[in-house]
Order: C-alpha cells, then structure tokens, then sequence
C-alpha cells in the first residue's frame, strides 16, 4: 500500500506539483508562534516537529483498516503530498535557462535569488560562479523535494515524512540569530546526512561509476560535509564535469552551462527510478 501511495503522490505532484493546494504551512507557523510563548531554541524546535508527527502517528493508526483500507491509503496519499517539497523548481529552472542562454546574466542571478530554500549570493562576480551556484542549487533542491522526503517515509511511513518537511519548514523559518546560536539542534543537517549519502551513491549506478564511487567512499566516513556539498560532489564525479579552460569564450560558457543543469536534472531522475525500484522491491518482500 505504500508504495502505491509513494507512486500516485509522486503522479500527482508531477502533473500539478508546485501548484498543489495541500502544501498550505500557515498552520504550522501559528502553533509555531503558539509554542515560542512557552518555549524556545532547542524546545521550540523538537516541538513544533514532534507535536504533529504525533498527532499524525495517532490519527494513522486510528484509521488503520477502516473501509477496506481506503482512509489509510488516502492518508498516506495526503501526507505525502504535503510532505514533498516547495516552490516552482521546474519553472524557476526553465526560467533560469532562458536567461543563461541569451547572455542575461544579471536576469539568470535574479532567478536564482528569487528562487526559494538556499540562499544565493549576493552579486555576480563572473558568469562561471554564477553557473556553479545555480547548479549547486539543482544537487540540493532535487534531492529535497522528493528524495529526502521518499527516504524518511519507507522509514518511518507517513510520520517521517512530515516530520522531514517540518524539519526543513524549521531550517528556513529560523532567524539568523537562532541559526548562529551553538544551542540550536542543526535539525536539518541531521535529516539530510544519511539520505544524502545514499543518493550520492546511487548517481554512481547512473553515472560515471568509478569516478563517483572513488568521490563516495572519501565522504562517507566524514560527518562534516553538509548534504549538498556531498550532492555535488558525487554528482559531479558521475557526470564527469570538467573544470573549464582559463580562455572558454562566453558563447562556450553558456553552451556547457546548459549542458550540465540539464544533465544534473536527468541525473535525478535516473537516481529517483533506482530507488523506487528499491522501494518496489522491498514492498514485495516485506
């Protein structure tokens, strides 16, 4: 059933995706608001996470069974689409494409910066930082929209689905000070270390094999690297991406630069099928 769930969720963000109505956050940040009058830092955050995750587990194992399973499922179905990421990434990606192409540099920056979920930098100091930026931001949003999401729900069904969406909903609401405060649990980091790792590796069963897995093994052992630095690490490797030539003209630049966002995307993709083959296979034996 969940796998089922996983498929018709992911069917329908692909067909309305940034556009669906369940992904409304104004609830959470309302009990958030309701939470800081009593609590704060460490406190806030575990429970503004915990509170709706358990309420969740309670609801799901209410209506375990009812009508034939059909509520179970169209939880399932609801939470998950809740759950996968926010924002118009391929419209913001096409956008940003058009621009790269002809040249505009200054109006591909702005897509970026007014893309959400990382920050982008602040100028354009050269179009090569501009390109590695935004591909740095496709590792990163890719892997957080579906795979993370996918990753936390076969292992805690829909409560760690939500609860990794409420995670990343915390990571983005927090103020500058709070995130610079050494008490505050790096909650995100956490959610994106082991999920992140695996994508990595699987960019080596769709890319360059050896060359990712020789990226892969240095990074495993590592807790440090954050998830997108392990993302485009291991995404770069498997595609085998060159540094460019010191004397690459602007008409070269924008050719190799479209070349590798889109790379990055089909990448993605072919990694997102790998796992739900897995997904699929564990759902028939277990």
């Amino acid at each position: 059933m969940e796998f089922f769930a996983l498929l018709v969720a992911l069917g329908m963000y692909a067909s309305r995706g940034e556009a669906m109505l369940l992904q409304r956050d104004d609830w959470y940040h309302r009990l958030r608001g309701l939470l800081a009058a009593w609590l704060s830092g460490r406190g806030l955050q575990l429970a503004g996470v915990l509170l709706p995750v358990v309420v969740l587990e309670l609801v799901y194992i209410g209506v375990g069974g009812m009508a034939g399973g059909l509520v179970e499922f169209a939880l399932l179905v609801l939470v998950l689409s809740y759950a996968l990421g926010r924002g118009s990434l391929g419209a913001a990606l096409a956008a940003y494409l058009e621009r790269w192409s002809r040249g505009d540099f200054q109006a591909a920056h702005q897509v970026l910066t007014d893309e959400a979920a990382m920050a982008a930098p602040d100028g354009i100091e050269d179009p090569v930082s501009l390109h590695n930026a935004a591909r740095r931001r496709l590792y990163y949003r890719s892997f957080e929209r579906v795979f993370a999401v996918m990753f936390w729900f076969v292992l805690g069904g829909p409560a760690g689905a939500l609860a990794y969406r409420l995670v990343a909903l915390d990571g983005e609401s927090r103020s500058p000070e709070m995130s610079a405060a050494p008490e505050i649990l790096p909650l995100r980091d956490w959610a994106d270390w082991l999920p992140a790792r695996l994508l990595g590796l699987s960019f080596a069963l769709v890319g360059h094999f050896d060359a990712c897995l020789r990226k892969w093994r240095g990074l495993i052992a590592e807790v440090g690297p954050a998830a997108v630095d392990v993302l485009e690490s291991c995404g770069n490797a498997a595609l085998d991406l060159q540094q460019p030539q010191a004397d690459e003209s602007i008409e070269a630049l924008v050719s190799r630069g479209a070349a590798e966002i889109e790379s990055v995307e089909v990448l993605h993709r072919r990694a997102l099928v790998v796992w739900l083959v897995v997904v699929a296979f564990l759902e028939m034996i277990g």
